[in-house]
């Protein structure tokens, strides 16, 4: 039964790693796309205070400012696609870290049962002068 339990409370531990791991790469990604985001809207800001200054301060026609703009609306563009693939890579690392959680569910669940009642049984020893111990067997204290 010992063994078992070992094996059980090292794969719950490879779970734990798993799923941990999983939520890291996810708050890695989100914050990818909260820096994305904050670039997207930079250039956007940028892109009509220009466009503002550009047809206040001069005789220039429409077309003449937006070929002036062209390399910050390509900038635009670009930080845009990027801030699109932040958000898709954002939704496989959640994708993951549910996928983790939920395939491992069942074996934290059982395992957290177990040690739950080993505790409730080392509270309820007390004075019996024993411990209980991790395999179901007791040792004096």
């Amino acid at each position: 039964v010992g063994g078992a339990a070992d094996a059980r409370t090292h794969a719950a531990a490879m779970a734990r790693r798993e799923i941990e791991a999983a939520e890291r790469v996810l708050r890695e990604r989100d914050e990818d796309v909260e820096e994305a985001e904050g670039t997207v809207m930079e250039l956007k800001a940028e892109l009509a205070s220009e466009r503002k200054r550009l047809l206040r301060s001069s005789t220039m026609d429409e077309r003449s400012v937006r070929d002036m703009l062209r390399p910050l609306s390509f900038e635009l563009e670009e930080a845009s696609r990027e801030l699109r693939l932040a958000r898709d890579d954002a939704r496989r690392a959640e994708e993951d870290a549910r996928e983790a959680t939920e395939r491992h569910w069942a074996l934290l669940r059982a395992v957290e049962e177990e040690e739950e009642e080993m505790e409730g049984e080392e509270d309820s020893d007390g004075e019996g002068g024993e411990e209980v111990r991790r395999g179901g067997g007791k040792k004096p204290k």
